[in-house]
């Protein structure tokens, strides 16, 4: 599914199971492709619980998932198993249990919304004819927060009048071409448009060198302006290339 796509599934899903019986809120889907690949989808809170929590370390990724977005994800923390994830998770943990980057985070997502978020949609709800893509206004504002967070740059981006910027775009089109990746019939396909660089592969591998030239610009120009001092991980500064998972 998309990024694009998630919104109005998610609103229609949540529809749906206002209409069902309590019960089936806890239900488990398993479905298996054409391909032999097998899925379990479930919004049981036990099972949730027990995936991501208690029994974490069981459910490894595996090599369809990490080989399939290694070009956008590399290595990084969100598409790595054992010992590598659970090093990124004990110094992403110490940072972001710190007070000042809760705090910081708590100043950046109040000023968007208050500064921005909020008056896009007071405006547009005062202008009768005006139809307003909420999903596209809430992706800028996402987008806005995690550059802020993550690389200390602000790209003033939810308004939509905003022209997007080449590394903007260049995260969208990644994003968007990696998750096609999983829904391909046949993963032999986008593998071979890989090898001749053509079509969509060729699109994400421009689209990953841009984000990947724009983290690194960002790591010289906080090493510039600290004279080789050492540069924080979160908080507002730099995220460093090996900790942003597009850099593994």
């Amino acid at each position: 599914m998309e990024m694009g796509d998630t919104l109005p599934y998610a609103f229609a899903m949540s529809v749906v199971l206002r209409k069902m019986e309590m019960t089936t809120m806890h239900m488990t889907i398993r479905n298996q492709l054409i391909t032999g690949i097998k899925q379990v989808i479930t919004g049981n809170p036990a099972i949730v619980q027990h995936i991501l929590k208690t029994r974490f370390s069981n459910y490894q990724k595996g090599t369809t998932f990490t080989g399939t977005l290694s070009k956008f994800l590399g290595t990084g923390i969100f598409n790595t198993n054992g010992d590598n994830w659970k090093f990124q998770r004990q110094v992403a943990s110490h940072e972001f249990n710190t007070k000042s980057l809760r705090k910081f985070v708590e100043h950046v997502v109040d000023a968007e919304l208050s500064d921005r978020l909020i008056p896009i949609l007071t405006s547009a709800s005062a202008t009768q004819d005006q139809v307003l893509d909420f999903q596209d206004i809430l992706q800028r504002f996402a987008f806005d927060n995690i550059c802020k967070i993550a690389f200390g740059f602000d790209p003033e981006y939810p308004t939509a009048s905003v022209e997007r910027s080449k590394f903007a775009q260049a995260f969208e089109d990644a994003t968007e071409i990696s998750s096609k990746r999983f829904r391909e019939p046949f993963p032999l396909i986008w593998k071979i448009k890989k090898q001749l660089n053509i079509g969509s592969e060729k699109k994400l591998r421009m689209a990953v060198r841009e984000v990947r030239e724009f983290a690194r610009k960002i790591v010289r120009e906080k090493k510039a302006r600290t004279e080789g001092e050492c540069i924080p991980r979160f908080g507002g500064y730099v995220i460093t290339i090996s900790e942003f998972g597009a850099f593994g």
